[in-house]
């Protein structure tokens, strides 16, 4: 089963190996890469990071191009019609015997009022 709220439980996902930081911008806007990483790779990775660090999105401001509707999430909860049934048309006889029948219904307790 999914969480929803992973933030509440008290295991928290943590990486398979050690990390060491990546600055891209500054101290600030920076990554991580685990140390398993061999020499070559890492160098390529990093640099790759870092020559790409523009596209990274740190703050909403991060995005002026890209249209809020794209990170922005609404719910489209529609007003309903009151599910009630329709009152049924009754012929004059039937008008005048449904209330006497629903008192004797309430006198054995079988309805309530």
């Amino acid at each position: 089963m999914v969480d929803l709220y992973p933030r509440l439980n008290e295991a928290h996902i943590e990486p398979r190996e050690d990390l060491h930081p990546l600055p891209l911008r500054d101290e600030e806007h920076a990554t991580h890469i685990g140390i398993c990483l061999k020499p070559p790779n890492n160098k390529l990775v990093s640099q790759t990071l870092i020559e790409y660090a523009y596209l990274f999105a740190w703050i909403t401001s991060d995005m002026a191009k890209v249209s809020p509707d794209v990170y922005t999430s609404s719910l489209s909860i529609q007003k309903s019609k009151t599910n009630r049934p329709k009152e049924k048309k009754m012929g004059e006889e039937k008008h005048n015997v449904a209330p006497k029948k629903a008192d004797k219904l309430d006198k054995v307790g079988f309805i309530q009022k």
